[in-house]
């Protein structure tokens, strides 16, 4: 029986989407953001920094194109483990989030204001 494993993720890219293990994937940092609320007056803002590994083709090549400093994005994958041996003979262990799917939020230059949908 698989356990469940699943992530729903929203937020901004830190740093481009990079191509990795010869053009097999992807890989991009981004950032998300919470408030907490501390006391009755005071909100602390919280930030939590993901990797995010991408290993379909066709998405790590969407990534590649779209995947740029400080666009919005929604991921929807796992969580995956991945340990290695460090220097001091320890064993490391990092926790990526593998895309299973991804939504880019749109980008709009700042002479034009967005386009009105058919929904409105």
């Amino acid at each position: 029986m698989n356990h469940l494993n699943s992530v729903l993720i929203e937020g901004n890219i830190l740093r481009d989407a990079e191509m990795q293990d010869d053009d097999s994937c992807a890989v991009f940092t981004f950032g998300t953001n919470r408030w907490v609320k501390k006391s009755e007056d005071l909100l602390e803002k919280v930030v939590s920094f993901f990797t995010v590994k991408v290993t379909s083709p066709t998405l790590a090549k969407a990534c590649i194109s779209k995947g740029k400093q400080g666009r919005g994005v929604r991921v929807v994958g796992r969580l995956e483990q991945v340990r290695a041996n460090g220097a001091d003979d320890q064993t490391d262990a990092f926790i990526y989030i593998v895309a299973e799917h991804l939504e880019f939020r749109p980008t709009f230059k700042d002479d034009d204001p967005p386009e009105a949908s058919e929904d409105s």
